[in-house]
């Protein structure tokens, strides 16, 4: 029986491989240093594949989860190739999901939205990065929606959704090297998901749709919540059969 790796042993390992090709260097124990203070992988490396994309992390965004890559792929594999799509990535981040979405669909336009500053600067160097066309993508800075216009086809969010309740349960490495403004959604969760529930009846075009994720400790509530605001919507499960994300349309 093998003996078990620890997880540092496993990310030192990964390191090396993906970032420095095998080969040791000053470079590389320096990383190592870092890894044992409790940096987090991804930032070390400096980027994440997401949907066989490479999402570049300089500006340190929220890390794209294999949660989400779990349904924004189920998402596009379903939305229709050929058409001419309006797409608003809302709460980009690094600009995985608008990414992959312009790469699958491909006579799609997205905004790629954000208040974060840094987040549109990382979001503008992944599109560069990723090879994708000016044409059909626009950085906007926005308060969730509030700064934006027109309608869309398709929304997709990933907004800031752990209870500040359950602080205590995030790994300390993730609530050290991760901002918070990007993990916590107020006291019950859903601060920002209320918001966006109605700022996106008025940019929902007929039709469309509104994919978000959200922490699966709230699904509860977040099923009365959107029964509340006037949505027809559907609680899904990821990979590890837990409610992580809804599909909803406005009336």
């Amino acid at each position: 029986m093998k003996p078990k790796i620890s997880t540092i042993e496993r990310d030192i390992s990964i390191l090396l491989r993906e970032k420095y090709k095998g080969k040791q260097s000053q470079a590389f124990w320096k990383d190592v240093a870092l890894l044992m203070k409790g940096e987090l992988l991804d930032y070390v490396i400096g980027w994440r594949p997401f949907l066989g994309n490479k999402i570049d992390l300089e500006f340190r965004p929220l890390i794209p989860r294999d949660e989400t890559e779990f349904w924004v792929e189920k998402i596009l594999a379903d939305l229709p190739q050929g058409k001419e799509l309006f797409i608003l990535d809302v709460f980009c981040g690094s600009g995985c999901i608008g990414i992959a979405a312009l790469k699958k669909l491909k006579k799609a336009k997205v905004i790629f939205a954000d208040l974060d500053p840094f987040c549109l600067m990382q979001t503008a160097k992944n599109i560069k990065l990723n090879k994708i066309g000016l044409s059909r993508a626009t950085i906007k800075q926005s308060d969730i929606l509030e700064d934006l216009e027109g309608g869309f086809d398709y929304i997709f969010a990933n907004p800031p959704y752990i209870p500040e309740i359950f602080a205590k349960d995030v790994q300390d490495s993730v609530l050290r090297h991760e901002s918070g403004s990007f993990l916590f959604g107020g006291k019950d969760g859903l601060r920002y998901i209320r918001k966006l529930l109605t700022q996106a009846k008025k940019h929902l075009k007929p039709g469309g749709k509104l994919f978000c994720e959200f922490d699966s400790r709230t699904a509860k509530a977040l099923r009365v919540l959107l029964k509340k605001e006037g949505y027809k919507a559907e609680i899904c499960k990821d990979q590890f059969k837990k409610p992580r994300y809804f599909i909803a349309s406005y009336k």
